[in-house]
C-alpha cells in the first residue's frame, strides 16, 4: 500500500513540474516573440541596384544608321546620341540601356544592352554623343531606349 501512495505522489510531483516547465517555457517564448531579432543603427554605403528608376528619364534620343562593306558582306550599324536627366535626389552610376529596334510596323526586330559607366548626381544631365552598335538588322527604320537598371553611387564618392 505503501508503494501505490509512494507512487502517486512521485508521478503527482513529476505532474506538477511538468505542467511549470511547460507553462515557463510558454511565458518565455511570448517574451521572445516580442522582442527584434536585430537591430541595425549604421550601415556602410555600397553599391545598390535600382531596377527601372523612374527619375532617370531620356530627354534626347537620336539615331544614324550607317552601312559600310559590299555584298552578302554588309555591315548595319547605329550610332546613338542621347540625354540623361537625374530628375531623382540620389546619385547614379553604371546606367544599363536596352536599344530595340523596331521595323516600319513597330514590331521589335532586335535587343541590344549597352552600359555608360558615367555617373550622374542629382539634378544634372549626362550628354553621351557617340554610342556604336554593330550588326543591326537592317530592316529597322526606329528604335526605343530604356533604362534596365542603374547603381546607386556611393554617398562618400565625388560624381561629376
Amino acid at each position: 500500500m505503501t508503494r501505490k501512495w509512494l507512487f502517486g505522489a512521485l508521478t503527482v510531483v513529476l505532474l506538477a513540474v511538468l505542467v511549470t516547465l511547460i507553462i515557463q517555457g510558454h511565458k518565455l517564448e511570448k517574451q521572445k516573440a516580442n522582442q527584434p531579432v536585430e537591430i541595425i543603427q549604421k550601415s556602410k554605403p555600397s553599391l545598390t541596384r535600382a531596377l527601372g528608376p523612374k527619375d532617370i528619364e531620356l530627354v534626347r534620343s537620336e539615331m544614324k544608321m550607317e552601312s559600310g562593306g559590299s555584298g552578302d558582306e554588309k555591315v548595319h550599324r547605329t550610332r546613338h546620341r542621347l540625354e540623361i536627366r537625374n530628375t531623382g535626389k540620389v546619385a547614379y552610376e553604371s546606367i544599363e540601356l536596352s536599344f530595340d529596334y523596331l521595323d516600319s510596323r513597330n514590331q521589335v526586330l532586335d535587343t541590344r544592352t549597352y552600359s555608360v559607366n558615367q555617373a550622374v548626381s542629382p539634378g544634372s544631365t549626362l550628354n553621351i554623343e557617340d554610342i556604336e552598335i554593330d550588326s543591326i538588322p537592317p530592316a529597322a527604320v526606329d528604335f526605343k531606349v530604356t533604362v534596365l537598371f542603374a547603381d546607386i553611387a556611393n554617398l562618400n564618392s565625388q560624381v561629376e
